[in-house]
């Protein structure tokens, strides 16, 4: 069997724990990670989850409640953390691991900003890669009504690095308010010459994606 991703913007784990639990209980296979977006977590309220090692990567409260970031590894797995170092000016919040020699990166990118421009300058640094994450990024590449500044600077990072996009045209979230409300914001990314089979794919009755490297 190949290694799997399974990507979920919680936008509050403790919100959504049930849901969260009862979705994993009724897949039929674990996925090797976990990568959750907008955990909404602090130091003082780290959730356990019962085959997976947790680690947690909290918002500096410099910057305001909310984002916050989790990655999950199956007990049986090593693995080790990615110290990436972004510019002082970058709103990205990015936890990395690598694990089976490749890189796993799960970011997110607060939507409080939507002049934000997004760089992946810290790819340079490795050979073997995916990216999965919330970009707030809109842009007709990846099925959107409208395209912003997220967007417009995701699709140059995307070529300056050979980056690709996994998922299918199915949307990840829907909005009751804002110009677009169906959009595919949660976006799974893998460097061009490093998973050639990898593909991403909805899961049924989930806002999920599971991301299938090999």
């Amino acid at each position: 069997m190949g290694f799997s991703i399974l990507q979920w913007n919680s936008r509050s784990i403790f919100k959504r724990w049930h849901e969260f639990k009862n979705y994993l209980s009724a897949l039929d296979d674990f996925s090797d990670v976990l990568c959750i977006q907008e955990s909404h977590l602090t130091p003082k309220y780290q959730p356990s989850i019962p085959h997976y090692q947790v680690i947690c990567k909290d918002r500096p409260l410099s910057k305001g409640k909310g984002g916050d970031l989790m990655v999950c590894v199956k007990t049986s797995l090593d693995f080790s953390n990615i110290d990436v170092t972004l510019h002082a000016s970058s709103n990205l919040e990015v936890l990395g691991i690598a694990i089976h020699g490749f890189s796993i990166f799960n970011i997110y990118n607060p939507s409080s900003n939507p002049s934000t421009s997004i760089s992946l300058d810290f790819l340079s640094n490795f050979a073997k890669v995916t990216l999965c994450g919330d970009f707030n990024a809109h842009h007709g590449i990846w099925v959107s009504e409208y395209t912003n500044c997220s967007g417009r600077s995701l699709v140059e990072a995307l070529d300056v690095h050979d980056v690709v996009v996994l998922n299918t045209t199915t949307p990840t979230h829907f909005s009751l308010t804002g110009r677009n409300a169906w959009s595919l914001s949660d976006l799974a990314l893998s460097l061009a010459h490093a998973f050639p089979s990898a593909h991403a794919q909805q899961q049924a009755n989930s806002w999920a994606v599971t991301i299938l490297l090999f």
